[in-house]
This record gives structure tokens, C-alpha cells and sequence, in this order.
């Protein structure tokens, strides 16, 4: 059994060794890409194992049963399965309470597992390119309900993450032409979400990429800004419609929200909304109100939700 993927569940001693081994090979006998595919994979198999493992504390080495998830086998046809599902974040305006956005977010309803977060399992759709076919749904499925959102009078906009590789092929960009003119969406109601990582590693290729989601009547977002190092004088030139202030700013800032406050002030300026993200407490809340973002987003508004439960909160039934 290779030592990429493998955990004895139940035991943590086993498991912490076995993990360091898988390291230690990883780094000296793959060559690079395969170190990059073989750290995705364990890291995946590692989260999921996990749950099994806490699950099942009585479980002894001795067992005969050793659980190997490959998820990067599995994680092939999912979205034709029905297995990835698009869950939806609120997003509040912060000058009423109300809510006028969501963040779709994607989520893996594994037939064993249960649900899985994105952080569990995109990093290996992005090393196999699964997270073309993953992307596309999860645009289709922004569109489709911004558009049902639309059609019931509720003034909705959705963001959708598109990751790197995505962007650097044009199929995205059909496909972006093609759901705007299949669900006739008004301008600015879809915003597509880029990380600042993606950004500073090619600002001026970027950049190119952006005007073309603009032209046609997308909103475009920086996201994670405050982890990447980058600086707004790096990223004035982006034709970007949003930043979202990343929740580690947020949640830890306790002596720099006058500074935040003077980069909130400059974006605004140049009529870019400022989304602050990971709002949990009150105290966060009120450095958001404090530092003026237009928009909130975190677990005091609410969590992300299927699309069922989200339509409630919206129509207040809920």
C-alpha cells in the first residue's frame, strides 16, 4: 500500500507517523508536479479520514479493516452524480442589515462521507482539472438562481468563485457569454470572485482577463485581500467592481482599523465596494460599521445554506 494515501483510523500515534513518512517520501523520491499531486491527495485523504477516525475512537491497529479513500477517483463524475451541490453565504448591506448578496459556495454530498467542504476537495479538483467541470456547474447554478431570484422580485446578487485555471482557458469566458444570454441577467448582478494570490502572481495578464469579464456585465472581486502581500497601489489598475477585506483583518485587528479605514475610504473613492469578510461577533460588526464596508459577510448573519433554506430566509419565511 503506497503511503500516500493511507491512515490506520483510530489510532493517532499510528497516523501522525505514518503522515510524516508520507511526507518525508513525497519530498525525496516524486519529482515536483508529483510532490504537488501527492501532498493534494493526502491532504484530502487526511480531512475525510479524520471524521472517520473521530467517528470510530475504539478502533484498533489490529483491525483488519485499513481505510483508503481515494478521493481523486472519486471525486471523477461528481457533478454529473449530483454529489457537488451549491450552497449560499448571505451578504449584508451594512447600512440597513438587509441581505443583497450571497456567495455560491460549493459542496460535495459524498455517498459515504456526507457533506464535504470546498477546502477539503477543490485543491485536488484543481490538480486533476476536475475544477473545470465543478466550475461550470457552479456558474450555472449562480446564474440559474439569480435569475429565479430575480424573476420573484428579490433583488439578489450572487458571486461565484472562479479559480486560476478557470480564467486562463477561454471556455470560461463562452461559457460566461452564454449563461448571461440563456437567464438574460442584468449587469453587475453576477460578480465573479478571484483570490489576491491569483492576482499579484500576474497583474498584468490579470488584468486583460478582467476587462473581458466586464465587458460583459460582470461584476469582478478581489477576494482574500490582506493575505497575499499585494498593496492598492498594485492593484489600482485593476479593473476589479469589489474587494472583500479578508476575515483575518477582520477578526484580529485590533489596532489597525484606522488604516483600513483610509483603504476602505480610497477604494470607495474609485467606486469599488468593500465586502468585509468573517463577521462572527458583535465587536466585529462594529469595527466593519466603524472602517465603513458596504457589505458583511460571515456566521452572525448566517452560515452558508442550500438553496431551499436560503430561499426562506429571502421570502422571510424562514
Amino acid at each position: 500500500m503506497s503511503p500516500r494515501c493511507f491512515r490506520s483510523a483510530g489510532n493517532w500515534a499510528v497516523a501522525r507517523v505514518l503522515q510524516a513518512v508520507g511526507g518525508l517520501y513525497a519530498q525525496t523520491t516524486l519529482g515536483r508536479e508529483d510532490r504537488i499531486f501527492s501532498f493534494a491527495r493526502c491532504t484530502m485523504n487526511h480531512a475525510l479520514l479524520l471524521r472517520i477516525a473521530d467517528s470510530s475512537p475504539n478502533v484498533l491497529i489490529g483491525d483488519t479493516k485499513e481505510i483508503v479513500v481515494n478521493i481523486e477517483a472519486e471525486l471523477v463524475g461528481a457533478v454529473e452524480r449530483h454529489e457537488i451541490e451549491a450552497y449560499f453565504q448571505p451578504q449584508i448591506d451594512v447600512a440597513t442589515g438587509t441581505i443583497i448578496g450571497v456567495e455560491a459556495l460549493a459542496r460535495w454530498r459524498h455517498p459515504v462521507e456526507g457533506l464535504i467542504a470546498p477546502n477539503d476537495f477543490i485543491p485536488v479538483a484543481e490538480s486533476t482539472g476536475l475544477i473545470h467541470e465543478i466550475g461550470a456547474f457552479m456558474l450555472e447554478e449562480g446564474c440559474r438562481n439569480a435569475a429565479r431570484w430575480h424573476r420573484d422580485g428579490l433583488a439578489v446578487h450572487v458571486s461565484v468563485n472562479v479559480s486560476a485555471l478557470q480564467l486562463a482557458t477561454p471556455d470560461v469566458f463562452d461559457t460566461l457569454h452564454r449563461l448571461m444570454a440563456e437567464y438574460k441577467l442584468p449587469a453587475g448582478t453576477l460578480t465573479i470572485e478571484i483570490t489576491e494570490s491569483q492576482v499579484i502572481s500576474d497583474l498584468a495578464g490579470v488584468a486583460e482577463r478582467l476587462e473581458r469579464l466586464r465587458a460583459i456585465g460582470l461584476g469582478v472581486s478581489l477576494d482574500d485581500f490582506g493575505t497575499g502581500h499585494s498593496s492598492l497601489s498594485q492593484l489600482r489598475d485593476l479593473p476589479i467592481t469589489e474587494l472583500k477585506i479578508d476575515k483575518s483583518l477582520i477578526q484580529q485587528n485590533e489596532t489597525n482599523g484606522a488604516l483600513i479605514s483610509v483603504a476602505v475610504a480610497l477604494l470607495q473613492e474609485r467606486g469599488v465596494r468593500v465586502v468585509a469578510e468573517g463577521v462572527e461577533t458583535l465587536e466585529q460588526l462594529e469595527l466593519v460599521q466603524r472602517i465603513r464596508a458596504d457589505r458583511a459577510q460571515g456566521y452572525l448573519f448566517g452560515k452558508p445554506l442550500p438553496v431551499d433554506e436560503l430561499d426562506g430566509v429571502l421570502t422571510g419565511t424562514k
